[in-house]
């Protein structure tokens, strides 16, 4: 665990479509994406509450782009007008052809991982270029507490073998998924990560990978997930203290 822990490179270029659009990924160097993944949005011309369709997905890429002040761009929304067995495709045809910026990307199994990593070679303009300057990072999430799903291992474990990024997202939700204290929160939030990243280090040894977190607190009455609640913050800057402590690069929820 710890030699995997050692492997990760504690900074890397995340890459854009241009060396214009590149960004080092290192200690206190500090960006801002957005977040996904909506399911519903408000329509500005009908007013209606509706679910995403893939224009919505361009939509949003596009002004996301547009903002210089948001750096990475993360696939924002599912569409629902495309079949569910390939909606991750379309999201990162709709993040490939529509903004320049670093991206992070998801897929739902490793059927679309492979047909998305063959995107990203025809993108890159083929597989030796694509390492060189990989064109995207994949998102992954575990089940916390102390589990990772299959396909999760399997979408990870293809990323990379492929050499491109790994972005390993846990969210813990203190009080349900893990322990009402934060030190035990912090403390299963990093397990779930070591465990993670001690499997794609043996796959590829050196992957560039970032310590995700998006914890939140439990409400207690109804169950619900207070992503606004100050304890929400408190734990994820715990979480972006624990990767400084690792030296390893870090992509943290903050609102």
């Amino acid at each position: 665990v710890e030699d995997s822990l050692r492997a990760i490179p504690s900074e890397f270029i995340h890459r854009g479509r241009t060396p214009d659009d590149d960004l080092l990924i290192a200690r206190d160097q500090v960006y801002a994406s957005n977040f996904g993944e909506g399911i519903f949005i408000h329509d500005m011309e009908s007013g209606e509450r509706r679910p995403t369709t893939k224009q919505d997905a361009v939509d949003i890429v596009r002004v996301v782009d547009a903002l210089d002040n948001v750096h990475i761009y993360n696939r924002a929304l599912g569409p629902h007008d495309v079949p569910s067995e390939t909606a991750s495709v379309h999201n990162a045809e709709v993040a490939f052809c529509y903004t320049g910026k670093p991206k992070h990307i998801v897929s739902g199994s490793p059927f679309q991982t492979k047909k998305m990593i063959k995107m990203a070679e025809v993108v890159s303009g083929g597989k030796e270029e694509m390492k060189r300057r990989p064109p995207t990072a994949f998102n992954h999430t575990t089940i916390s507490p102390l589990r990772i799903a299959a396909e999760a291992c399997d979408n990870a474990m293809l990323v990379a073998e492929a050499g491109l990024p790994n972005n390993l997202l846990v969210m813990v939700q203190q009080g349900a998924t893990s322990p009402v204290s934060f030190a035990g929160s912090v403390a299963v939030n990093n397990a779930d990560f070591l465990a993670f990243n001690t499997l794609l280090q043996c796959v590829n040894k050196g992957n560039q990978t970032l310590y995700s977190a998006s914890a939140c607190s439990m409400e207690m009455k109804k169950g619900l997930s207070l992503v606004g609640a100050p304890e929400s913050f408190i734990l994820n800057a715990s979480m972006a203290k624990m990767s400084k402590y690792y030296n390893i690069p870090s992509y943290i929820a903050g609102g």
